[in-house]
């Protein structure tokens, strides 16, 4: 019994390990296709939309995600 509960730690920690590296590739996989993007005055940009209740509960999946142009100072 107590031999079970010491090989289910270990199995734990095998799965946290596992879990780590798994984060780790998608970071590192995400970030490969991530572009930095620097802004200069003048320039027009979008702004995102992310909290819910700012979007129209009546137009749902409809509603904007962006709003803009807005002019960088």
């Amino acid at each position: 019994m107590l031999d079970e509960l010491i090989s289910l730690d270990e199995e734990r920690l095998i799965a946290l390990q596992n879990l780590v590296q798994q984060k780790q590739r998608v970071e590192k996989s995400y970030n490969k296709k991530v572009k930095a993007q620097r802004f200069r005055a003048g320039d027009l940009v979008l702004k995102v939309i992310l909290p819910m209740d700012q979007k129209s509960r009546y137009l749902g999946k409809w509603s904007y995600n962006w709003e803009g142009p807005f002019m960088v100072e």
